[in-house]
């Protein structure tokens, strides 16, 4: 490929990352290097906004981690729609492929794997699609058995391949899981968008160890315990400032617990991922701490993530028939940084809404408009709960 990227023109295409960058490390800044140098195209970012696929709030406001993306070779940062980017897998991965698929000039995604190897990803991938009803035959009768939810998804596949060893050995890394979900729904939804995996380096994923390559969540857990000088190697200088200038409240915690404790029957049911009634346990608790009461909830089959997920689908106002309708409406997404202007006609050009200024509000339907209000809330709970000096030009 040529050392040059290409210029914007008439067959302007993108090569495109689906990420958190909670916050930006190094490991990150070289995933877009990488990108840039294998697919010689400008990079498109699908970022989550200000809550996370852990249900949690993100380290730094959206606007500050699109600049750090920018920053660090980022052409353009559109945010993922807070209704997938607060679901499980499977919904953050079907969400931003389907954003991706429906803006036409997307060629390439590029993720990080610990595997590497895209062949084994998409054959992993391709048996699961392929054996979706039988895994979930299975599934049922293992969580009967009182196995945990992923308990269940693995022995479900040793019921049904002579030699799991590979599937299972794929699927036990959290970046190859989240790999196997892009190509999945790149596969359902008969995309033409290439693959490519890049091999992550540094630590794993969910290692406590410092180091130049360490994991976001190791530097998740600096930040929390107020031992930010230890992440300065880790994270580029500009993320390092602006990390420094942050400061949480715990409120929000006690906000959350409310709206649940407060809430009647009725709107808990219809709550999107509210089933097999949990929502009779969410009611007759008495925990007034809401470690306490996910603590309370917790159960094999209702993870930790999983609860704090209902909470806030709870709190933003995601039932059932929304998150129903929203997987047939046109997909939108919201512009956050972008370093050439005329770059948006391209990526305006294909079935996904895209917002850019408030004139672009008025376009969208009455179920984006029901989406995009959700991320107003989220925004508007995030500027309440977190202060921080806010300089992203």
């Amino acid at each position: 490929m040529k050392k040059k990227q290409k210029e914007i023109g008439v067959n302007m295409e993108f090569c495109a990352i689906i990420c958190e960058f909670n916050p930006l490390h190094n490991g990150h800044a070289y995933l877009i290097k990488k990108a840039k140098e294998l697919t010689n195209l400008p990079v498109i970012c699908l970022m989550t906004g200000n809550f996370t696929q852990r249900g949690e709030l993100a380290i730094l406001d959206k606007q500050i981690r699109a600049k750090h993306a920018i920053l660090s070779g980022a052409d353009v940062v559109l945010e993922l729609p807070t209704i997938y980017s607060i679901g499980s897998a499977e919904i953050f991965a079907s969400g931003a492929v389907r954003i991706l698929n429906n803006l036409s000039h997307v060629k390439y995604l590029v993720f990080g794997s610990e595997c590497g190897d895209i062949e084994k990803l998409q054959n992993v991938s391709k048996f699961l699609l392929n054996n979706a009803k039988l895994i979930d035959k299975h599934l049922k009768i293992a969580l009967k058995t009182g196995k945990s939810y992923p308990a269940a998804i693995m022995q479900s596949i040793k019921n049904i391949d002579k030699k799991p060893e590979d599937i299972l050995e794929i699927l036990d890394k959290p970046n190859n899981k989240l790999g196997v979900e892009y190509l999945k729904a790149l596969y359902q939804y008969n995309s033409e968008i290439i693959p490519i995996t890049i091999p992550r380096i540094g630590e794993e994923y969910n290692s406590d160890t410092i180091s130049e390559y360490s994991s976001a969540s190791a530097i998740r857990s600096m930040i929390k315990i107020g031992n930010i000088k230890k992440i300065k190697n880790t994270v580029p200088n500009y993320v390092y400032n602006d990390i420094i200038n942050t400061n949480k409240t715990t409120a929000l915690d006690n906000a959350l617990l409310y709206n649940i404790r407060s809430a009647k029957l009725e709107d808990l049911h219809n709550t999107f991922d509210v089933n097999e009634g949990i929502e009779y346990k969410m009611l007759k608790t008495k925990q007034t701490d809401l470690p306490a009461f996910i603590e309370e909830l917790k159960s094999k089959r209702y993870t930790h993530n999983r609860i704090r997920h209902i909470i806030l689908n709870h709190n933003f106002g995601i039932t059932k028939d929304l998150m129903k309708n929203c997987k047939i409406s046109q997909p939108y997404c919201k512009i956050l940084q972008i370093v050439d202007k005329n770059m948006l006609k391209y990526l305006k050009n294909g079935n996904c809404n895209i917002i850019f200024s408030n004139r672009d509000i008025k376009l969208l339907n009455a179920i984006q408009n029901d989406i995009f209000s959700i991320d107003q809330r989220a925004d508007l709970i995030y500027n309440i709960f977190v202060q921080q000096k806010r300089d992203v030009n």
